[in-house]
Formats: C-alpha cells, sequence, structure tokens
C-alpha cells in the first residue's frame, strides 16, 4: 500500500488571518518526508514568509474559479500514479473547489466557526442558506474536522457523521 506522500492546502486567502495561521502551524509542523504545496486563491501570499523555505505556494488570485480548479487538478494529476495525495481545504470557496478534486485526490475539510452564525453576521438572511448549503456539501469530502465539541454538534447534524 502506497503512504501518503504529498499533501496540498487550498485557502481562500493567504492574508495572515486565524485560519491561515491555523494552515501555516499545520505544515510547519509536519514530517520533513511530505511535499507541501499550497494553493492560495485570491489576495496575497503573505503567509509565505511564515512558511517553511520547502513548501511551495501558488497564489492563482490571476484565474477564473474554473482554471483554478483545472490548474490544481492538472497538479493533482501529474502524480496521482506515483502516491497518494491529500487535499486539505478551510473555507468555503477552497471547500467548493476542494469538493469537486474528491476524484483526484482524498479531500478533506477543517471548518473553524459556527458556519451559521458566521455566515448569518456576515451576509445576513441570505447567510442561512449559504451555512446550510456549505455544511450539506461537506457530505462529498472523505474526513472533516473541527475545533471544537460545538462545531463538531453543527457538521453532524448536516453531514450524518462525527467530524475528526
Amino acid at each position: 500500500m502506497n503512504t501518503i506522500k504529498k499533501l496540498i492546502i487550498i485557502l481562500p486567502s493567504g492574508k495572515i488571518t486565524g485560519p491561515t495561521k491555523g494552515a501555516v502551524a499545520i505544515v510547519n509542523s509536519l514530517p520533513k518526508n511530505f511535499q507541501i504545496t499550497i494553493f492560495v486563491l485570491k489576495e496575497t501570499t503573505e503567509i509565505a514568509s511564515l512558511l517553511n523555505k520547502k513548501i511551495e505556494i501558488y497564489c492563482l488570485s490571476n484565474k477564473s474559479f474554473f482554471n483554478k480548479f483545472l490548474f490544481i487538478k492538472k497538479y493533482l494529476y501529474q502524480n496521482k500514479q506515483k502516491e497518494k495525495q491529500i487535499s486539505f481545504s478551510m473555507g468555503f470557496s477552497a471547500d467548493i473547489l476542494n469538493g469537486i478534486l474528491k476524484k483526484h485526490a482524498y479531500i478533506v475539510s477543517s471548518v473553524r466557526g459556527n458556519l451559521i452564525l458566521n455566515y448569518k453576521n456576515t451576509y445576513g438572511i441570505l447567510g442561512n442558506f449559504l451555512a446550510v448549503f456549505h455544511l450539506v456539501y461537506l457530505r462529498r469530502f472523505d474526513a472533516v474536522t473541527s475545533m471544537s465539541k460545538s462545531m463538531s454538534k453543527q457538521i453532524t447534524k448536516y453531514i450524518g457523521q462525527k467530524p475528526y
């Protein structure tokens, strides 16, 4: 059985914020025998200065959503036959993109907050629909992680299984 050697992380932004700092902490603490690549969907790659120098980072802000998908898919496909790969995402846009990569990698999402409350505060009444859509969409994922018991309960309610 092949061991997992390649990890990609898809982030909505490369700004130094809570979720991005979490991703940086994860990748910088992994064993050196992983090949790690970060794809930033929009904005900046401020986090590059915080990363181990062996970690690749791509900023895809100049690409359409479809072209971002094609770029990451091609990247994954180049090594699919050689080794197992994990694609890890944080955030709505990153999760949407990661969800359609299911055929190309073992896909994982990290939910880092109360989506219903957070989306409602950000988007008003539309936020409720976005949050429920996001939570139900997580059913496509091979694994979902959460940061607390309350988040775990919310996720379990919508995806039908307990997150890690």
